[in-house]
Parts: structure tokens; sequence; C-alpha cells
């Protein structure tokens, strides 16, 4: 699975950005014009980058093999490293020669490829090595920890350190997904063993709930997020302080 998902989230979503960019060049037209090839490749690479909740939804209600929804999930969590590249790499260009260099990752227009391999390296190449050192130090954590018998301590210090995996990775300008994916891995594959049998429950249980709701909560406020910039001009505030934004959410 690891293999075609990685085949799939790396050059199988450049080689979609590309179709994609020569659709949008040919098909698609602004105020009577074609867009720009680096308009079209801003839209294609953000609109390549794989949303796997309705597919996987889709591929279980069909009875598709696990193998294949498993690649489709792969897939997703893996190309933040390529879709974060590219779609920077392509907002860089849109911004053209004239944009201040301090906004930029890549300062000519358009991109050099060396420019793209580094940005793509600390991307991608760092997100990963903190994953691993995150999963490093859980490994330890839970080791030392796994004598006091607490299930709860256990599943709050897994919790912990993937947020803090996540928000770290981000901070040094990384992915934080993929950060957070080699974390997973780390876990499967060390960490797991670790857990105490009431550990491992909890951790599986608690998992699975936080990730049901952030599926629906996402979807939810993206919708509402949605409506609201469809009624834009119905004067409501995009403001916390806004009772009618706090009515609409």
């Amino acid at each position: 699975v690891l293999p075609s998902s990685i085949m799939l989230a790396g050059p199988g979503m450049l080689l979609n950005t590309f179709l994609t960019s020569l659709y949008v060049k040919g098909a698609v037209e602004v105020d009577d014009e074609a867009p720009t090839w680096a308009v079209a490749a801003l839209l294609s690479a953000i609109l390549s980058a794989t949303d796997p909740v309705a597919v996987v939804a889709a591929l279980g209600g069909l009875g598709a093999p696990e193998k294949l929804s498993a690649v489709v999930d792969g897939e997703s969590l893996l190309n933040d490293g390529s879709a974060v590249v590219v779609t920077y790499v392509a907002r860089d260009w849109v911004m053209g020669a004239n944009a201040p260099a301090s906004e930029k990752y890549c300062p000519t227009s358009p991109p050099t490829v060396g420019c793209i391999c580094l940005f793509l390296l600390q991307v991608a190449g760092g997100g990963t090595l903190i994953g691993i050192f995150a999963g490093l130090i859980l490994y330890y954590w839970v080791g030392l920890i796994h004598s006091e018998h607490s299930y709860v301590l256990e599943t709050t210090s897994v919790l912990i350190v993937v947020y803090a995996t996540f928000f770290s990775a981000e901070a040094a300008e990384t992915s934080g997904v993929l950060a957070t994916v080699t974390l997973g891995i780390m876990v499967s594959c060390m960490v797991k063993n670790q857990l105490s049998h009431a550990g491992a429950h909890g951790h599986h249980m608690v998992m699975h709930q936080l990730c049901y709701m952030c599926n629906h909560i996402i979807f939810f406020v993206a919708g509402v997020i949605t409506v609201r910039f469809m009624w834009r001009a119905t004067g409501c505030a995009h403001d916390f302080r806004s009772p009618r934004a706090w009515a609409e959410l």
C-alpha cells in the first residue's frame, strides 16, 4: 500500500496537476480571456490534492477492496508534501517578478528547478524528520510511564505529542501533515508495542472519535463559510464580534 500511495502522491499528483492545467488553460475563460499558465497551474495544484473522506465512504458503500481505500487514504495523507510545494510555487509564479522577494519562496519568476527541489526537500524532508524525532521521543516516554499502568496518561501523552508535532512542523515551515503521518507510522511500528492493553484500547477509541468529529466539523464549517461568502452582499461582518456571524455558525 505504501509504495502505491507514494507513487500517487508524488508523480501521480504532478501528472494530475499538469493535465488539469491543460484543461483549465484550454476550457476556462475569465472575462472572455483564457487564464495564464501560472493561474492555470495554481488552480490545478489546489484541485489536484485529493480529499478522501467522501471517496472512501463511497468505496465502502460499494464494497470495494479495503486495499483500494487504504491506497486512497495513504495518497491523500502523503500528497501534502508535493501539493503544498506545487501550490506555493505556482502562487509565486502568479505573483510575478515584481512581488517582494520576502513574500515568495522562490524569488525568480518562473521559479527555477533548483529552488523547487530545495523547497520540496524542506517541506517533505523536514516534516518527515520532525515526525521521526517526535516518534522517538514518544517511544521512550511511553516506555517510562508504562509502569504507572495509567491508560489516561498514555492516551494523553500520545494526543499531546500528535498536536505538538503538527504545530512544531508548521512553525518550522515544513509539512505538519507529513510530520504527523510519519509519527503515526512510528506509533504503529514502535510505540504501540509500548502501550498497555488498556492504553492501546483507549488510544484507539479516542483517536477514532476525534477523527469522526473532526471530519464532520470540517465539512460543516466549510459549508457555513461557503454560504457566508455567497451571501457576502448582505453585509454580515466576518468578525467574531458579529452576533449574526455567531448565529449563522
